[in-house]
């Protein structure tokens, strides 16, 4: 105790110099002085007191603060080990700093750290906890967004686990924050019978409002329930256009049955060059055997028609 007071007082005389200041901030440091450590953090991050940035030393210095439990280094420790950031990545490690910056209540730390608690672990409730009390403490746009997202993640895990009512009330929730992917799910869970049970008006309703809010599966799902009067009545025009938005932000799905749509003129005027282009989008990226092979009878049928008559 008695050096560190002595470097500090040191250090304190050379304010006009910060260069000379350099050799009694690391020693200080080194005896554990947090003021000296972020000192040592901003100098080598940024190029100060003469010394020129070095991301390894920053991260040395950050992990220094980190393990004196400082929640300021343990926050950028971890962003240091998960981004690599002057040490190899270290996603385990970054996820204990992320931790323990949240239970040391960094505001920082929150989102980042239920991102982590999502992904890694399918720790959902304390995803959930550290969402909700980021959302009470002024992250609400952000906070809210995750919130949906871990609804949407949550949701599909229940799923797997064959829980369709428990994913339900969980995509809803979602649902009730427009996180589109929910919506989907939903859709798809009303679509089904083994699910919580089939209802057309509330596969047609999900997907429509997931397509009302940009997401191409939405768009692909409304397309084939106005196709197939699904909770709807029939409207091939409508049906056209909502494949076609589908496709052309890139939900490879909707490549065939726009195709489709072209030759056959669901909706629209028959344009096989159209279709053709299509077909071509649809075997490039289509992976089920029977769409690949439906693809393929479609373009053979299409270059027989364009062949010269005898």
């Amino acid at each position: 105790m008695k050096r560190l007071l002595q470097l500090k007082r040191a250090i304190q005389s050379m304010e006009d110099n910060p260069q000379d200041q350099v050799p009694f901030l690391e020693e200080a440091a080194a005896l554990g002085d947090y003021d000296s450590i972020r000192t040592l953090i901003h100098c080598y991050t940024y190029g100060d007191y003469g010394l020129e940035p070095d991301p390894v030393q920053a991260c040395r210095y950050t992990v220094l603060g980190a393990q004196l439990g400082e929640g300021w280094c343990l926050y950028n420790a971890a962003i240091c080990a998960q981004e690599g950031r002057g040490c190899p990545v270290d996603l385990p490690q970054a996820m204990t700093w992320m931790k323990q910056a949240a239970a040391a209540d960094v505001p920082e730390a929150w989102l980042p750290c239920a991102r982590m608690l999502m992904s890694r672990e399918k720790d959902f409730a304390e995803a959930r906890r550290l969402i909700c009390h980021a959302i009470a403490h002024g992250q609400e746009e952000e906070g809210r967004l995750l919130l949906g997202r871990l609804c949407s993640e949550e949701g599909m895990n229940l799923l797997e686990d064959g829980k369709h009512r428990a994913a339900e009330q969980v995509l809803l929730e979602g649902a009730a924050l427009d996180d589109a992917d929910c919506l989907v799910s939903l859709a798809f869970e009303y679509s089904i019978e083994d699910g919580v049970g089939q209802d057309p008006q509330k596969t047609f309703d999900c997907s429509m409002r997931a397509a009302d809010l940009g997401h191409p599966a939405g768009m692909y799902n409304v397309s084939m329930c106005l196709r197939e009067g699904v909770g709807t009545a029939q409207d091939p025009r409508k049906a056209f256009e909502w494949m076609k938005n589908a496709a052309k932000s890139g939900f490879d799905e909707a490549a065939l049955p726009l195709a489709q749509h072209y030759h056959y003129g669901i909706g629209v005027h028959p344009d096989d060059r159209q279709a053709r282009f299509w077909l071509e989008k649809a075997l490039e990226t289509e992976q089920d055997p029977d769409r690949r092979e439906m693809a393929q009878k479609l373009k053979q049928k299409l270059e027989a028609q364009a062949q010269p008559q005898s």
